[in-house]
C-alpha cells in the first residue's frame, strides 16, 4: 500500500511539472496585453464621443479599409461607426445604418437621424465591407442585407429549397435563415454564413445563389461523416477563412455547441470535407492543462478571428464562460492568449492588422484594446 502511495504521489508530481513546462512555453507565443479602455461601463445608447458613447451588447465589428469601425450594435438594434484620428484623439461614435430603439427593442427612447435611417434592424449580429457595399447580418429578421450609398437590397434565400430538399419537406422554415450570428467573405466575392439556428454553414454568390456547405439542420456530432453536407453541427457561431498562397485551403468553424472548432476542406468527391482541429469529443481524455488542441477542454467557444488568413497567425478564440480568449496557432497548439482583471465576457472583436490590435466589447460595456504581442 505504501509503494502503491509513493508511485501515485511520484505521478502526480510529474504531472504538475509537465504541466508548468507546457505552459511555460506560453511565452512562445502571441498573447494580448492590455492597452487602453473606452466608455462608461454602461450599456445604452449615445452617439459622441469614445468616452461618453454607449452601446448595448454589440455582436460583430470589422475595421474598414479607410480605418472606420463598424460595430453591429445588437440590442440598439442598429450599426454604429468609431472613426479616430488625429484631428479627433479620442474617437468620434456616430449611428451609421438603422433607427436605434425602433424594432422589437423594447426601448422608449427614440434616436437621431442617421445615413440611413430609414432601415429597420433587429439584432444584427455581423457586418462585413465589400468593395462599396456593406454587407449587414439582420439575425432578429432572418435576413441578409447589402447596403450600397442610399440603396439597399435583401438577399433572399427563400429559393434555398433545391440546395436543402429532405429538410425543407419537413419544415419549410429550414429554407430560410434562422438566427444567423456571423459571415466571412473569401476572395472571389463568396460570402460564408453561420446560419446558427438552422445548425448548418451555407454560401452565397454575387448572384444569389445559395447553397449548403456544412451541417445538416439539425443539431448533433457525428465524427464518422466526412461529407461536410451529411456532418451535424451544433450551434455553430464564427467562421475564418484560411489561404495557401492565393487559394483558399481551408474554412475555419466554432461549432460552440460541440465545443470544437472544425475545420472545412474543399473535396474532390464532395464539395466539402470536415475535420476536428480543436476540442475534444471524449469525456475521459479532455484535459484543461494541455497545448495538445484535439485534447483540449473547449467550454463553449463563441467568436474567432485572426490578424492575417495567411495560415502563419494563430485564430483568436473567444471563451466567455471562461472569460478569456484563446490562441490557435498553425501546428495546432492551444493557449491562454489572455485572461484577467480587464477581461469581462468578451462580445464583439476585431483585429487591426495595421497595429498589430484587437479590440474588443465586453460584459463591462467597455470597448477594450489590446495589444498583439
Amino acid at each position: 500500500m505504501k509503494s502503491y502511495t509513493l508511485k501515485l504521489v511520484s505521478a502526480i508530481c510529474l504531472s504538475l511539472i509537465l504541466s508548468s513546462l507546457l505552459f511555460a512555453d506560453e511565452t512562445n507565443y502571441p498573447h494580448l496585453s492590455f492597452k487602453e479602455s473606452f466608455g462608461t461601463g454602461k450599456w445604452g445608447y449615445l452617439d459622441g464621443t469614445l468616452e461618453e458613447a454607449q452601446f448595448n451588447r454589440p455582436q460583430g465589428m470589422i475595421i474598414t479599409e479607410s480605418g472606420a469601425i463598424l460595430v453591429a450594435d445588437t440590442y440598439n438594434h442598429c450599426i454604429r461607426k468609431i472613426i479616430r484620428n488625429s484631428a479627433v484623439e479620442e474617437g468620434q461614435v456616430t449611428t451609421f445604418l438603422g433607427k436605434c430603439g425602433v424594432e422589437g427593442s423594447g426601448l422608449e427612447h427614440l434616436c437621431e437621424a442617421t445615413e440611413n435611417s430609414n432601415i429597420i434592424l433587429y439584432k444584427p449580429t455581423d457586418i462585413l465591407e465589400k468593395g462599396n457595399s456593406i454587407f449587414v447580418l439582420d439575425s432578429g429578421n432572418n435576413r441578409l442585407l447589402e447596403v450600397s450609398g442610399n440603396s439597399t437590397r435583401e438577399i433572399n434565400t427563400t429559393d434555398f429549397c433545391e440546395s436543402f430538399t429532405d429538410n425543407c419537406e419537413i419544415d419549410d422554415n429550414k429554407c430560410n435563415l434562422k438566427l444567423p450570428t456571423a459571415m466571412t467573405l473569401i476572395d472571389n466575392g463568396l460570402i460564408f454564413i453561420a446560419d446558427t439556428g438552422n445548425h448548418r454553414i451555407i454560401s452565397v454568390d454575387s448572384d444569389q445563389v445559395i447553397n449548403l456547405v456544412a451541417g445538416t439542420g439539425k443539431a448533433g456530432y457525428d465524427p464518422e461523416k466526412r461529407n461536410a453536407g451529411e456532418s451535424p453541427l451544433d450551434t455553430p457561431t464564427a467562421i475564418v477563412p484560411y489561404y495557401n498562397s492565393s487559394n483558399l485551403a481551408a474554412l475555419f468553424v466554432v461549432d460552440s455547441g460541440n465545443g470544437l472548432i472544425r475545420q472545412l476542406r474543399p473535396g474532390e468527391s464532395v464539395d466539402w470535407l470536415m475535420s476536428t482541429i480543436a476540442g475534444s469529443d471524449n469525456f475521459s481524455t479532455m484535459l484543461e492543462n494541455t497545448h495538445t488542441a484535439q485534447l483540449f477542454k473547449l467550454e463553449k467557444p463563441y467568436l474567432m478571428i485572426s490578424k492575417s488568413n495567411n495560415g502563419r497567425n494563430p485564430l483568436m478564440i473567444s471563451q466567455p464562460t471562461k472569460q478569456r480568449i484563446l490562441g490557435l496557432t498553425p501546428t495546432r497548439e492551444i493557449y491562454i492568449a489572455y485572461q484577467g482583471e480587464n477581461l469581462a465576457i468578451p462580445y464583439a472583436m476585431a483585429i487591426n492588422a495595421n497595429t498589430d490590435e484587437l479590440w474588443l466589447f465586453d460584459s463591462s460595456g467597455m470597448l477594450k484594446v489590446f495589444d498583439i504581442e
